[in-house]
């Protein structure tokens, strides 16, 4: 009810008193601290209405009260306070063009000169925009956006609200064009007004609404926006999968894929036994892990509602076994500089789905990189002698329907070990030595081992002095033996040569007849005779050679002039000349000798010559 005239006159005689600036002052200073008045929210949007009350009045008397507008113009109110001196939920309706609106609203008795007031506004409207999307599929986990804008009166901008804002998304079934409420989701504004929320969508969520609330000290503006939401709840069949017919046993990451199906969003994959799904799973391509069964490759097209036909491929799985290789029986190894090990050994057999045939390769650095080995495609392999360690492994290869599926088998490693390293034998070339002689033969190398190759025509010590024992051709070896027990030797041929035979003596006893005499010695063509003085002495001599009587001796040495060698022993040659016989004649002062010592005449010794 609208009433002016009370408060209306209670003005106009404070208006004689006082200039208006003074009166609204004066109303303004004036102690009413013991009446109250308020609203039940301190904003309001179009169409709600103020619920005013108040406390502390005069009992039983009218209430004035008088609403300010800044735009519009002034709203006048009465009531009447109880006996208590209350009033409750006096209502004031708020209009579209209150939009922006600051009311001050002032109360008063004029009988008893009580006066309060208080103010709200109607300060803002707000609207959802771009709510969506507006279709999807049975079960699909959907991101439902809307936008929040606000805008201060009828004639301003909208701008986005910020952050923290509330915005309740609802979902509805509709039965012939009835919703019904399934569910509400919040979702709150970032710094663009921006609300999202996800949900799983069910057979029945086919309309979509949303509600805006702001809370304002206990006030409430709401604004909500809905659309109409088309759901997909059939699933049309799988198409033909692509992927490979055959496959390797034990092959890993094999694709298989068919096109996207209509109103599907899940998408349920089934394999052979033994074969393992890494992934894709629930998509239209898998990566599958096979191992060694063949089998169908199957795929089922679905969404929340239901399923689609399924669509199989058959998988033939070619297995090949590469069987096992050993090493033959000519030289397992380890060798010392080269290697020759024959053909290899089969332990068992390769076998496969499909043909199989084999290739070998080898490595010479202990397995790091094989290469293959031309040429070779049976199931043994009689390798080329080779000088360094060397692997070989031999590859079966299974081909089905035009794919071809390997298998390695084990390794085989021969090892060759390094020779050791050794000097040639000084003095170089050929080398002679007599029997009974020595010969001392050398090498740089350190560590080695002197040995004959036959002892019973010369033997050699430690140190590499050579002794001939009879003539013949011998090899004098020094050998080294390495960590790995590989062992080299150097080698030299040394000829032993015969010693001559001791030479014959001619010895010569004869008597003395004025001439010289000279013994001699006999030895064989090529071999000469040298005279020492003594039997072992080093004083040489000439042969025994005399003009007077007596006995003269040598030692005959025999020398082959082309070796060198001398006979083992000495011949001891002698010549003796004996003196003749001396016949005297019977002169006065004639003697025959005697041999004894005779003093002539003269008393001269008698010196054994004919006087």
């Amino acid at each position: 009810m609208i009433m002016e005239k009370r408060i209306l006159l209670k003005l106009k005689r404070l208006s004689l008193l006082l200039p208006l600036t003074a009166l609204l002052m004066l109303l303004s200073v004036m102690s009413f601290a013991q009446a109250t008045v308020w609203t039940d929210k301190d904003d309001y949007a179009p169409g709600e209405i103020a619920l005013i009350s108040g406390t502390g009045w005069t009992s039983n008397e009218i209430i004035d009260i008088v609403i300010y507008s800044a735009f519009n113009d002034t709203y006048y109110l009465e009531t009447t306070a109880d006996e208590n001196g209350e009033f409750r939920n006096l209502e004031f309706p708020i209009y579209e063009n209150h939009l922006g609106e600051q009311f001050r609203l002032v109360a008063s008795q004029i009988d008893s000169d009580l006066y309060a007031e208080t103010t709200f506004t109607d300060a803002q409207q707000t609207q959802i925009i771009n709510l969506g999307p507006t279709e999807g599929i049975c079960g699909e986990e959907i991101v439902v956006t809307t936008q929040l804008q606000s805008r201060q009166n009828a004639n301003a901008g909208w701008t986005n609200v910020g952050a923290g804002e509330i915005v309740t998304f609802s979902f509805y079934a509709t039965d012939q064009g009835n919703p019904t409420a399934l569910t509400t989701v919040n979702g709150t504004t970032d710094g663009n007004g921006i609300a999202t929320v996800t949900i799983t969508l069910a057979e029945n969520y086919n309309f979509l609404g949303a509600t805006y609330e702001k809370t304002q000290g206990g006030d409430y503006n709401s604004s909500d926006k809905s659309i109409e939401f088309t759901l997909t709840t059939d699933v049309e069949n799988a198409g033909p999968i692509t992927g490979p017919a055959t496959v390797c046993a034990n092959e890993t990451e094999v694709n298989f894929s068919i096109d996207e199906v209509a109103g599907a969003i899940n998408y349920t994959w089934t394999v052979p036994d033994g074969a393992t799904i890494t992934g894709g799973l629930g998509t239209t391509s898998i990566t599958v892990n096979f191992g060694e069964t063949s089998g169908d490759v199957e795929v089922t097209p679905s969404n929340g509602c239901g399923s689609g036909g399924s669509s199989s491929l058959t998988i033939n799985v070619n297995s090949i076994n590469p069987g096992t290789i050993a090493k033959g029986a000519v030289q397992e190894g380890p060798g010392c500089g080269s290697l020759n090990p024959g053909i290899t050994a089969i332990n068992s057999a390769a076998s496969g789905e499909g043909v199989v045939s084999y290739t070998w390769e080898q490595s010479t650095d202990e397995g790091e990189t094989w290469t293959v080995i031309p040429g070779e495609t049976d199931d043994q392999i009689n390798p080329n002698e080779f000088t360094v360690t060397t692997s070989f492994r031999r590859i079966a290869t299974s081909t089905l329907n035009g794919v071809e599926c390997s298998a390695i088998s084990n390794e085989l490693e021969y090892v060759v070990n390094p020779e050791p390293t050794v000097e040639s034998i000084s003095p170089g070339g050929r080398t002679e030595v007599c029997v009974n002689s020595t010969l001392q033969l050398s090498n740089a190398t350190e560590g080695g081992v002197w040995s004959s190759s036959d002892v019973a025509i010369a033997t050699v010590n430690a140190s590499g002095l050579v002794t001939g024992i009879a003539e013949g051709t011998v090899t004098i070896s020094y050998t080294i033996t390495n960590e790995f027990g590989c062992f080299k030797a150097a080698n030299k041929t040394v000829h032993v040569n015969a010693l001559p035979d001791v030479p014959t003596a001619n010895n010569i006893i004869i008597t003395y007849d004025g001439t010289e005499q000279t013994a001699s010695a006999t030895v064989p063509n090529g071999i000469i005779i040298d005279w020492y003085t003594t039997e072992t002495g080093t004083e040489t001599t000439t042969v025994p050679t005399g003009t007077n009587a007596g006995i003269y001796t040598a030692w005959a040495e025999a020398r082959n002039e082309t070796t060198g060698c001398v006979s083992e022993g000495r011949t001891e040659v002698t010549l003796v000349l004996e003196k003749a016989d001396l016949t005297v004649t019977a002169n006065d002062d004639s003697k025959v000798y005697d041999g004894l010592a005779y003093s002539g005449g003269n008393g001269v010794a008698y010196d054994g010559f004919v006087n």
